[in-house]
């Protein structure tokens, strides 16, 4: 098979779900560069929500005032930048290749964005029943399950249950996100007790006001977990 791979690659040849040009990865190199700039040009960040800071604090206003559940996130780029629409794609038009580029995005910036990691969990975000059936995946584990970790970290798709399906984030504002929020995640029997004093990784495609991670950071921390990130691959930032 290996024989016929340079035809296949030049009858198929590999789009860059980014720009969508003619490439050998799907992600072109120049979308990565771009990608790697952005992480670099925000290299002043709260250490807790991410959002880039000018201030020589390692906080931000908002988390001194008002900190958030989890401990710390990071993520690849603004919700506003080009991944955007291949997001979409990948969401809500069931391009599932897109999942395996957002994961070689990610493994290709992680030296960026984590040049160390200690975790004993990686847990994705889950969907509700009725999403899940209708989507036909969980988009968040798709990504994660092919993140390149350390032998130590284990990935458990299904740790973590939801309740329902929440309206679209989109249209909610931020007291009204946290309200949905409450109650709505659920440890699975088999793992209640499990996560007492460990380190865990929450992993989402995007983060909005944080309501999704700060809830399910409640939920593992009522349970004894020492200390939660939040992983995304998009996060909305603040207007300048």
């Amino acid at each position: 098979m290996h024989l016929l791979a340079p035809l296949i690659d030049f009858l198929l040849p590999t789009l860059c779900m980014v720009c969508e040009r003619v490439q050998s990865h799907i992600v072109c190199s120049n979308c990565l560069l771009n990608n790697r700039r952005a992480i670099l040009q925000r290299a002043s960040s709260c250490t807790v929500c991410g959002i880039p800071i000018t201030t020589p604090e390692s906080r931000c206003l908002n988390c001194v005032k008002n900190p958030p559940v989890y401990d710390a996130s990071l993520y690849i780029n603004s919700y506003t930048s080009e991944l955007q629409y291949a997001l979409h794609a990948y969401k809500y038009q069931s391009r599932l290749a897109c999942a395996a580029g957002f994961s070689y995005l990610w493994n290709q910036c992680a030296d960026m964005l984590s040049p160390q990691i200690f975790a004993d969990y990686l847990l994705p975000v889950p969907l509700g029943v009725s999403k899940l059936n209708m989507r036909g995946f969980n988009q968040s584990w798709e990504i994660a399950k092919n993140i390149q970790l350390p032998i130590t970290v284990r990935k458990i798709p299904d740790a973590i249950g939801r309740r329902g399906d929440e309206a679209p984030q989109a249209t909610l504002n931020r007291a009204m996100r946290k309200e949905k929020m409450e109650g709505m995640f659920y440890l699975n029997t088999n793992w209640c007790g499990r996560f007492k004093d460990r380190t865990i990784i929450v992993f989402d495609d995007v983060m909005t006001s944080g309501a999704t991670m700060n809830a399910i950071a409640a939920l593992l921390k009522r349970e004894g977990a020492k200390h939660v990130s939040a992983w995304v691959v998009l996060r909305t930032l603040p207007k300048p």
